[in-house]
């Protein structure tokens, strides 16, 4: 299985189907479309909220920040388009803003989030936290 790390709040708001699109300056590989791939919160400092975005109804920064260097749980990638491709609905969506829009669905979060390094791009989970995953979810 794929990994993606993202920094928090991100990853947390991906997990919780609030952030539906990850935007990236490359696409996904293809033959990820319809796969389901991890969602790793990176160990980074937590990034600042767009004030857009921080006026969505959210839990607590606080709550958001708090799982980093961890596996949160896996997502189906359901998609990746151009920005400008999108449906017109869905580039309405205040998270649509990149090169590529990854679009994700079906959040499915770990009980408890697994601690793990992230990597860069996407990267391979190791085995032993793979086999924990998979028997989670």
């Amino acid at each position: 299985m794929k990994a993606l790390s993202i920094r928090q709040p991100w990853a947390s708001l991906v997990m919780l189907g609030i952030k539906r699109i990850e935007n990236r300056s490359w696409a996904a590989p293809r033959s990820l479309i319809g796969e389901r791939i991890a969602i790793h919160a990176s160990a980074l400092a937590p990034a600042q909220l767009p004030r857009e975005i921080a006026s969505l109804a959210l839990p607590p920064i606080g709550e958001l920040t708090a799982n980093r260097g961890v596996i949160l749980g896996t997502v189906r990638l359901a998609h990746c388009l151009y920005v400008e491709d999108l449906p017109y609905d869905v580039r309405q969506d205040p998270f649509a803003e990149g090169d590529f829009c990854w679009l994700l669905a079906e959040p499915i979060p770990l009980a408890s989030p697994t601690e793990c390094k992230g990597a860069l791009r996407l990267w391979d989970v190791p085995p032993p936290i793979l086999s924990a995953i998979r028997a989670a979810v």
